[in-house]
C-alpha cells in the first residue's frame, strides 16, 4: 500500500486544497529557502545530474563523506560526498521527483531531505544533515526533554511564489495521520525565532520571517507517514482560507525537512469536458515540450513499456486505450498511466516517480479523464 499516496488520498476526501505537487524543494548554494535551479551549463544531452553540497543544516557548512540514498527511484541510488562534500547523483530518469536521506556520522541524526524535482536537465542542490547537538539545542531551548526514539520534523513556510509565509497561528498548524487525526505524543508546533531556534509559543505564536525566513517544528514527532498541514489566507485578496498540505515521513532518532508552497503545475483540471487530445496528450509530452516528461523515456526510439507518446495524438490514443491495464475505466486509480508514475512504498517496478502524490495536478487531470469515459 503507498503511504503517502494513501494519506493524500484521504486529504482529497477532507476536501483540503492538495499535497505538495512538481516544484522542487531542496536548495543550493547554501540557503535552505532557494529552490533547485536548472544548470544552465548542463548539455541537452539525456544524462540528467543532481549536483551539490551535503550541509549542516544549521551551521551551512559543508559536511565531508556524507552517506546518501534517494526514494522515488527505482532502483535507489547511493553513494558518498567527498572531501569537500561535493556530490553527483548520476543518470537520473527525466521527469523525476525524489527524497535524498543522508547519515553524516555518529555525530549527526539520520535526515530526510525535502524533494527534488528534475525535468529533463541536470540540476544543483544541496543537501542537509542535522547533528545531534542542534537537535537537542532545540528541547533544551524549550525546557524540554527529548524522547529517545522519536523524530524532530521541521517545516520552511513559504508561499507558492517562495515568499516567507507569515501570519499563520499555532492553531492553524497540525500534523495528522492518514485518517485526519492528530499524531499522538508530538511536542508542538514551534515557530524558529531570530537566533536561529525554536522560542516558546509564548514569545512567538504566529509565523513571522527570521532572516528572510518563516520555520516552524514539532517534537517528538513518532516513526511514520504523516501529513502537516498549514491553513492560511490566500487567493488575490488575501482573503480565502487554504491549506498548505505537506507529506512527511519521519524515522527513529532522525530528522524530517520539508516546506509549504510550490504547489502549482500544469494540469488539474477536473471539467466535464476533458478529452485525451486536448488535456491529457500534451501532459504526456517531452519536459522541453511544456509535458510531465513521460515522452523522455516513453518515445518511438526508446519504446519504455512498449508504449510510445511522441506520436500523432490519435495514434497514440489508440495505442494507450488498447494496451492492458493502461486505462481502466472500471477502476481509474488502478490505471498504469496513473500508478505507474506515483511515488510508492514499497516502489514498483517503474524507474521513477514523476507524481509524489495523488493530489499532484496533473495526476488529478489524468484521473478525471478516465473518470469521465476516457474520450479522445
Amino acid at each position: 500500500m503507498r503511504s503517502l499516496a494513501r494519506i493524500c488520498a484521504v486529504i482529497g476526501s477532507l476536501g483540503l486544497v492538495a499535497c505538495v505537487g512538481t516544484v522542487g524543494g531542496t536548495t543550493q548554494n547554501g540557503n535552505p529557502d532557494a529552490p533547485p535551479v536548472s544548470n544552465p551549463d548542463a548539455p541537452p544531452a539525456a544524462t540528467i545530474n543532481v549536483t551539490g553540497s551535503t550541509m549542516d543544516y544549521f551551521g551551512a557548512v559543508a559536511l565531508p563523506a556524507v552517506a546518501y540514498e534517494t526514494d522515488g527511484m527505482t532502483p535507489a541510488k547511493t553513494g558518498t560526498s567527498g572531501s569537500d562534500g561535493a556530490f553527483a547523483i548520476a543518470d537520473v530518469p527525466p521527469a523525476s521527483s525524489f527524497y535524498v536521506s543522508l547519515s553524516a556520522g555518529a555525530n549527526y541524526r539520520p535526515t530526510r531531505n525535502d524533494y527534488i524535482s528534475v525535468t529533463d536537465t541536470s540540476v544543483m542542490a544541496n543537501l542537509y544533515a542535522v547533528s545531534k547537538v542542534d537537535t537537542q539545542r532545540q528541547y533544551a531551548t524549550l525546557g524540554l526533554t527529548m524522547t529517545p526514539g522519536t523524530s524532530m520534523l521541521v517545516a520552511d513556510l513559504r508561499k507558492n511564489n517562495g515568499t516567507p509565509l507569515e501570519g499563520v497561528p499555532l492553531a492553524d498548524i497540525s500534523l495528522v495521520d492518514d485518517k485526519g487525526a492528530p499524531v499522538p505524543g508530538i511536542k508542538g508546533p514551534y515557530f524558529f525565532g531570530p537566533n536561529g531556534d525554536v522560542v516558546s509559543n509564548a514569545v512567538l505564536a504566529v509565523s513571522t520571517a527570521q532572516n528572510g525566513k518563516a520555520r516552524m517544528a514539532y517534537l517528538d514527532v513518532p516513526p511514520g507517514a504523516w501529513v502537516l498541514n498549514v491553513k492560511y489566507l490566500g487567493g488575490a485578496n488575501n482573503d480565502q482560507p487554504m491549506t498548505m498540505v505537506v507529506p512527511s515521513m519521519s524515522s527513529a532518532d532522525g530528522v524530517t525537512l520539508v516546506s509549504t508552497g510550490h504547489q502549482g503545475g500544469t494540469g488539474g483540471g477536473t471539467g466535464t469536458t476533458l478529452t485525451f487530445t486536448k488535456d491529457v496528450y500534451p501532459l504526456l509530452q517531452r519536459a522541453a515540450l511544456g509535458g510531465q516528461g513521460c515522452a523522455n523515456c516513453h518515445n518511438g526510439t526508446a519504446l519504455a513499456g512498449g508504449l510510445a507518446y511522441d506520436g500523432p495524438a490519435a495514434d497514440v490514443y489508440t495505442k494507450v486505450m488498447g494496451t492492458a491495464g493502461v486505462v481502466d475505466l472500471t477502476t481509474p486509480a488502478k490505471s498504469m498511466l496513473l500508478s505507474m508514475p506515483l511515488y510508492e512504498v514499497p516502489p514498483d517496478l517503474h524507474p521513477n516517480a514523476t507524481w509524489l502524490t495523488m493530489q499532484d495536478p496533473a495526476y488529478l487531470t489524468i484521473m478525471s479523464w478516465i473518470m469521465q469515459g476516457a474520450k479522445q
